[in-house]
């Protein structure tokens, strides 16, 4: 009995502490999201712009207002559309 609560014990550390290092990591290299095939790779971190993006990607096919108070982009990079970044904005133009 106490061994299975030690093994449980130091699995639930593990996760713990996986856990935490995968929130450290995002936390100091601010990225939000990165994607790519072979024809184009974009990390999105919080100081990417959507001029950045479309640099990459292009003009978006669809622009609408975001709930956030700024915009809600949809990339789309081929023509069936199974390929798409989604990036929504803040009031002031920021990435969401």
């Amino acid at each position: 009995m106490k061994k299975k609560l030690l093994i449980t014990l130091m699995i639930i550390m593990l996760l713990l502490n996986l856990s935490l290092s995968v929130v450290v990591n995002a936390a100091t290299s601010q990225l939000l999201i990165s994607v790519g095939t072979g024809n184009y790779y974009i990390e999105v971190t919080t100081t990417t712009t959507i001029d950045d993006i479309k640099k990459v990607l292009g003009e978006p096919k669809l622009t609408t207002p975001s709930a956030f108070g700024g915009e809600a982009y949809a990339f789309y990079t081929d023509d069936d559309y199974s390929n798409y970044l989604y990036i929504e904005t803040v009031e002031d133009g920021k990435i969401f």
